[in-house]
């Protein structure tokens, strides 16, 4: 065996020594994206997790239970299902604001 072979060999080992880390660095870079993009999509199309809209919370009404910039992820019930102390969702037809309260 030559001097450069050795070398070669030499770089080989230590270079397949990195691979495992950086395809632990990679799994962990696209878990990172993945995690910070779902609250994105949910947002975005509501739909995704069976929803039927989705707003955001922009006073303080009810902020014991949501806070001004909090997410809400609405679904349609009948009326007979909402329970004191609920937060609800009303209005929103024929272009008004929909609020949200409890």
């Amino acid at each position: 065996m030559t001097d450069e072979n050795a070398q070669n060999t030499a770089t080989e080992g230590s270079w397949s020594e990195d691979i495992p880390w950086r395809n632990i660095a990679n799994a962990a870079g696209v878990v990172l994206l993945v995690a910070v993009m779902i609250p994105f999509v949910v947002f975005a199309v509501p739909q995704v997790v069976g929803a039927d809209q989705s707003y955001v919370v922009l006073l303080g009404s009810i902020e014991s239970a949501r806070s001004p910039g909090d997410v809400i992820i609405v679904n349609s019930v009948p009326a007979s299902a909402i329970e004191r102390n609920d937060v609800i969702t009303f209005g929103g037809q024929d272009g008004d604001t929909p609020t949200t309260h409890r």
